[in-house]
This record gives structure tokens, C-alpha cells and sequence, in this order.
């Protein structure tokens, strides 16, 4: 079990910004699994402590062959499903 920040851009339709949220979970998770993890709280709450609204993403087979959860990881287009969160822990 690992304690990370992970910070996410995100869109209100007027403007990006940067949000950032804490994952307890396993190193071995999907980035997929990281994002569905963090929007399964009841509420979920960012590092400042103030409520936010649930991460919206698109997601399909999670078996790396619809696409449909492309994403830029790390400045890197990739598929959420088959990036695995280990890969960026140092």
C-alpha cells in the first residue's frame, strides 16, 4: 500500500486547472484503477480539503483494445487501461 499525490487537469468549460487528490492504494494499479479508486469515495475530497466533483473520463473494454481511455500520462499519450501506476514511482 503507497500514500501519492496525483495531480489532475482539469476542465469547468471556462478554464483548465490542476487538482490534486491522495491515493492510498496498491503500487500495481492501472492508472484506470487509480482514477476509478479515487472518484469511489462517497465524498470525494481533494488534498486542500475542499469537496470536488467526481473525475470524468472516458472508458470502455479496459482491455487495451477499444481506446476509448487514451489519456496524456506523465506528458505521454497513453492508454489508462495497460499504464500501470508503478511505472512512475521512483
Amino acid at each position: 500500500m503507497i500514500n501519492v499525490f496525483i495531480k489532475i487537469k482539469r476542465n469547468n468549460g471556462k478554464c483548465s486547472y490542476y487538482e490534486t487528490f491522495l491515493f492510498k492504494g496498491d503500487i500495481n494499479s492501472s492508472i484506470a484503477s487509480v482514477l476509478e479508486e479515487i472518484n469511489s469515495k462517497e465524498r470525494l475530497i481533494n488534498i486542500l480539503g475542499n469537496h470536488a466533483s467526481p473525475i470524468l473520463w472516458e472508458c470502455g473494454c479496459l482491455q487495451k483494445k477499444c481506446g476509448a481511455c487514451a489519456m496524456v500520462i506523465n506528458g505521454v499519450p497513453s492508454l489508462a487501461c495497460s499504464t500501470f501506476f508503478k511505472r512512475y514511482i521512483k
